[in-house]
């Protein structure tokens, strides 16, 4: 596929090339195989950024049908499969479809559906059904936001997250709470109202409670609300040192519940800083307890539904490893005390490298479904089934993409003091005789975040043009459990600085690794680490690349919104008290050390990201009149596609295009 071509591939196109199918427009007869394509296309940019990205999938009840949300060109549009067949096209509107779930035994669909704020990280908009072959239809009136759907076993009910849309108050009142509409139309109605935003519901197995967390002062607690009974919910962690994180999971019997816990964490943490899995009874007798625990991240416990003893269970999880994550299977049994606990080794399902998210069982229990990426190969939903193998349902690469250009990428480790930090390589395939490849450090961006060992398609087109790219995982980031992620609270730009820059320094030994002139490319928190590696230790860098960074964290706290306030406040401390130390920490009167080209991107409207928490940094830079500073600034909200690449290709695609014409200029590849 030329990369022109992606324009004009219509979603009829890109169904195609989610299923190895012939390319975009090429007919095939029914009842005949498609044409067998010899991949040959390197990646260019927009064809980087013009590939589809799997967001959410529901498995239908005979877990033989997937439908999967994935984003194409700033909207996400709903597909229909079974493995082995060709995608059907399920909504084709110009907004955001997702998080589909299917209706109990039927072959209809519930999803979310609206224009999704610009880099807003969840799931908003309308609920509706599909029949398939029928139109959507709304089940919630246009003045309810609606996201998180949950679809009881018997298919008659829908519990969901749901808040007013604001009108011409400015507040609309509390935040996301759980909501019930029944699943052929209906009244909704609203079952909770904590002051705070309530978690995902998670119906049980007989479909008469719902399990949900909600915002508690202690991180998240969870409860249970029992429906048709009257009376509020009973929460089950109060007063516990085990905040919940993540979905929570139900035994088949419907009388414990598993979560994730161990961390403290931003409510929006994706999935890093658990180290434990905690049980609990459902009827809040006994006391939380530890079920798994590990010094690695546990994520996504759940039970097998069907297949157990009385007196035996199986559970999944996800376990960080080394930067991938794995899906495990065990069996637990009672012990004397009759607590659960393992039973035997676990079976790690997923082998070698690769990142898991979305785990959930068949509801007869004889496979797990999960989305699933690694290196070499996007996001795509696959199955394992107990019996043993794997089947990979989904597939959204451009079938013609040359996965033989892709770098594997190794790892490096290095002592630091106590601790071992980790980066992870990826070299040039192809690189020029005799010359070594300049290196890029690339950073991750909020703090916190790990580079994980899956697909990155811009890191790919960068080692495709000659660059080696080292992705740091300092102290301070997910993936090593609790104490690991707190090494650098209250010391942002200290020591996790001092990790990036030894692996930067072992990177550099290595063979074919040019040993002078790195770059440093960050984003947000990142955007930060690269201001201060420029301008603490200004022999090492050739030039830095900064997008949506701050350099002055006491500004950044008292500019941003009262949730994002709460995370940089949850790792610094209150700015009222640490003072001091947000002052040690700032960047501001360091800029005259910098001696390397910066390329700076800003945004106008960009409230995760206020410009003026590095605005006295880069005055600073502007007074010098023979600094080789670029600044450039999206307009509005289009700064946002820097953090979510599918909110406006437009602009990501120009912001791209900046960063590597700069680098073709500061890092140039022999």
């Amino acid at each position: 596929m030329r990369p022109s071509a992606i324009r004009r591939a219509g979603l009829a196109g890109i169904a195609a090339s989610l299923f190895l199918a012939p390319g975009p427009g090429t007919a095939v007869p029914a009842g005949q195989p498609g044409q067998l394509i010899e991949p040959a296309q390197a990646l260019a940019l927009e064809t980087a950024l013009g590939l589809p990205q799997a967001l959410g999938f529901g498995v239908s009840a005979d877990g033989r049908r997937v439908v999967l949300a994935a984003a194409t060109r700033n909207r996400s549009t709903l597909f229909l499969t079974a493995a082995g067949a060709r995608p059907g096209v399920l909504t084709e509107g110009r907004r955001w479809d997702s998080a589909p779930r299917f209706v109990g035994d039927t072959m209809s669909v519930v999803f979310v559906s609206g224009r999704r704020p610009r880099g807003d990280e969840e799931e908003t908009g309308r609920l509706f059904r599909l029949e398939l072959g029928g139109e959507p239809e709304p089940l919630t009136e246009p003045d309810l936001v609606a996201r998180d759907p949950a679809v009881d076993a018997a298919g008659e009910r829908i519990a969901f997250l749901g808040r007013r849309a604001p009108g011409d108050e400015p507040d609309p009142g509390p935040g996301w709470d759980v909501w019930l509409v029944p699943a052929g139309g209906g009244n909704a109605e609203r079952l909770t109202g904590h002051p705070g935003d309530e978690g995902p519901p998670v119906w049980s197995p007989d479909g008469v409670r719902i399990a949900y967390t909600f915002a508690s002062g202690a991180g998240r607690d969870l409860a249970v609300l029992a429906l048709g009974e009257g009376g509020g919910p009973l929460v089950l962690t109060a007063g516990s040192d085990q905040p919940v994180r993540g979905l929570p999971a139900w035994t088949p019997d419907g009388d414990g519940l598993a979560w994730a816990s161990g961390a403290s964490c931003d409510p929006r943490c994706p999935d890093g800083g658990f180290d434990a899995v905690v049980f609990a009874g459902a009827d809040g007798s006994g006391e939380p307890y530890a079920l798994l625990a590990n010094e690695r991240d546990l994520a996504e416990p759940r039970f097998r539904p069907a297949g157990s003893a009385a007196d035996e269970l199986e559970i999944a999880w996800i376990e960080a490893d080394r930067g991938s994550r794995r899906i495990h299977r065990s069996r637990i049994e009672r012990d004397a005390n009759g607590r659960w606990t393992p039973a035997g080794r676990a079976r790690v399902v997923t082998r070698g490298a690769g990142v898991a998210a979305g785990l959930r069982w068949s509801r007869d229990g004889t496979r797990l479904f999960a989305l699933h990426e690694a290196p070499a190969f996007p996001r795509d939903v696959w199955s394992w089934p107990v019996t043993g193998g794997r089947e990979r349902i989904t597939d959204t690469l451009f079938p013609d993409i040359d996965v033989r250009s892709f770098s594997r990428p190794e790892r490096i480790e290095v002592e630091r003091g106590a601790i071992t930090v980790g980066a992870f390589l990826y070299r040039p395939v192809s690189p020029p005789e005799g010359a070594p490849a300049p290196l890029l450090v690339h950073v991750r961006g909020k703090a916190g975040d790990a580079w994980r060992n899956g697909f990155n398609p811009i890191v790919q087109l960068l080692t495709a043009q000659g660059y080696a790219v080292l992705a740091p995982n300092v102290r301070g980031t997910g993936g090593r459990g609790t104490a690991f992620a707190a090494l650098n609270d209250a010391d942002w730009g200290g020591a996790d600085l001092e990790d990036l820059v030894a692996l930067t320094l072992a990177a550099q030994e290595l063979p074919d690794i040019s040993p002078d002139g790195a770059c440093i490319f960050g984003v947000e928190y990142g955007g930060f680490l690269a201001l201060a590696a420029l301008a603490r230790h200004p022999d090492l860098f050739a030039c830095g690349v900064e997008a949506m960074g701050f350099a002055d964290p006491r500004t950044l706290a008292r500019t941003l919104g009262p949730e994002r306030r709460a995370f940089v406040e949850g790792e610094l401390g209150p700015v009222r008290g640490n003072l001091e130390n947000y002052r040690r920490l700032s960047l501001n009167g360091e800029a005259e050390a910098i001696r390397a080209p910066l390329l700076s991107f800003h945004g106008e409207e960009v409230p995760e990201a206020p410009l003026a928490a590095k605005l006295d940094f880069l005055a600073e830079l502007r007074a010098r009149a023979d600094y080789p500073l670029v600044e450039l600034t999206f307009r509005g909200d289009a700064g946002r596609s820097v953090f979510r690449w599918e909110t406006d290709r437009g602009a990501n695609y120009a912001y791209f295009q900046k960063v590597l014409e700069f680098l073709s200029v500061h890092l140039q590849v022999n």
